[in-house]
């Protein structure tokens, strides 16, 4: 921009810097000889192109930029390693797509739980001996929080496939729940929204989990009130008709 350099013009400075800027390398070639052609000195052109235009088409940062990442880089450094569970917390609440709470989300990112990235997440958490709890329909929140007293995160319900935020709302709304069943009596959900709460845990302190899935559809499948010979190789398969039967 300096017209004492190379003498270019307010608009040819502006696309050298974007040429630069943005890496356009089919540019860079004409871009150099410009360069060399309009500096005061040929020497002075290729010292610019190396000193000043060169670093720029790297990974390059000014002093300011690079300073202030810096201390944000020491900060995050000394906090994953003196507060491991809070910090683990926050980066799994990220991976979730549980970034702050259910009202300061945007309606764009309410779907944006990576379930890879938070599968992996978790992995590499418990690896680092922190263990990441299931669900718990009594005590998890919208996204994951530290339980320091325990050594673990309590998993966020935000990280569940099919829970989605409204349910997550009624849920922490309607607590405390006794059983499966007072559960339901609650909120009423959907049949995916229960069976992924059974798959994740989430009533493991009230009954076991076989069990509670083997009930639940039980009270919601269709009950038959008569037998005919279509159903009779079903039954036949698991073992449900007798060897022997008079009838």
């Amino acid at each position: 921009m300096d017209e004492h350099i190379c003498g270019f013009s307010l608009a040819e400075a502006n696309a050298a810097r974007k040429i630069v800027g943005k890496k356009q390398m089919s540019k860079i070639p004409a871009l150099r000889e410009k360069v060399l052609e309009k500096a005061s000195s040929r020497k002075l052109g290729e010292y610019i192109w190396k000193y000043g235009a060169g670093p720029q088409m790297g990974y390059s940062f000014s002093i300011i930029h690079a300073l202030a990442y810096s201390f944000i880089g020491m900060q995050t450094l000394y906090l994953g390693i003196k507060y491991p569970i809070y910090w683990n917390t926050a980066y799994l609440i990220v991976n979730s797509g549980a970034l702050d709470s259910e009202d300061d989300i945007d309606d764009e990112k309410q779907d944006g739980t990576s379930y890879t990235k938070l599968a992996k997440a978790i992995s590499q958490i418990r690896a680092a001996g922190i263990q990441v709890s299931l669900a718990d329909i009594n005590r998890s929140e919208f996204g994951f929080v530290p339980d320091p007293e325990n050594n673990q995160i309590l998993f966020g319900m935000k990280g569940m496939l099919n829970v989605g935020d409204d349910i997550i709302d009624e849920i922490i709304q309607h607590r405390p729940y006794a059983s499966p069943r007072d559960f339901i009596n609650k909120v009423d959900p959907k049949r995916q929204v229960m069976m992924s709460l059974i798959k994740g845990g989430a009533f493991d302190h009230m009954m076991d989990r076989k069990e509670c899935m083997a009930w639940y559809i039980w009270e919601v499948c269709d009950k038959k009130k008569k037998v005919n010979l279509q159903n009779l190789a079903g039954l036949m398969k698991y073992k449900l008709v007798p060897e022997e039967n008079e009838d």
